[in-house]
């Protein structure tokens, strides 16, 4: 038992430490982090952090990233934990991942996915909301035929919304609540 600080200093790029099993059972090798004692957990109180530091160009120890649990809900037999992923942007540790009650939070920042984006559920439903206007536009496939929904300002939020098709840098449609134009094309329509 370790009572104090532990510091493990290595000189190399080398591996410093390594904690190994060698049981091959079924069960899994795990790290136990534990902070409580015999203590009642409080909600959103930190459990423990994982800082990944290293020195900024002036020498300096600076946090570059961050793992930390939380307790979202201590109450006993129906515990929830709250994990948060931090990075350091302009010198200041941001969230920029959040996981509370199975849903997944991204705070700030682009999300770039590299591969196919596939949302799988019973009511499957894409909400933009414009932060300056509070407007929530909608993509949503929730139907029991298969259908697909455009829904815009789908709260009425704001007066005189529209919904715009742009090809090639040019509007091409448009339509509002009382009229739909189409621009600067032939409109074909076409019997089954």
């Amino acid at each position: 038992v370790i009572t104090g600080q532990l510091t493990v200093n290595e000189t190399g790029i080398n591996e410093i430490s390594r904690i190994s099993t060698t049981d091959h059972g079924l069960g899994t090798a795990y790290l136990a982090l534990n902070r409580g004692g015999t203590t009642a957990g409080v909600a959103n109180d930190p459990s423990v952090d994982i800082i990944f530091q290293h020195n900024d160009d002036a020498g300096a120890d600076n946090n570059y990233g961050r793992i930390r649990v939380d307790i979202s809900d201590p109450a006993a037999g129906a515990e929830d934990g709250r994990m948060e992923l931090y990075t350091s942007i302009s010198g200041t540790e941001t969230i920029f991942l959040t996981s509370d009650n199975g849903n997944v939070t991204i705070p700030a920042g682009d999300l770039t996915v590299g591969g196919d984006l596939t949302i799988s559920n019973s009511a499957p439903i894409i909400t933009l909301t414009d932060s300056d206007t509070g407007a929530d536009t909608q993509l949503s496939a929730s139907s029991t035929s298969g259908s697909f929904f455009i829904k815009v300002d789908q709260n009425n939020e704001v007066a005189s919304s529209q919904f715009q098709v742009h090809l090639d840098g040019t509007e091409r449609l448009s339509i509002s609540s009382t009229v739909m134009d189409v621009q600067g094309v032939d409109l074909a329509v076409s019997a089954g």
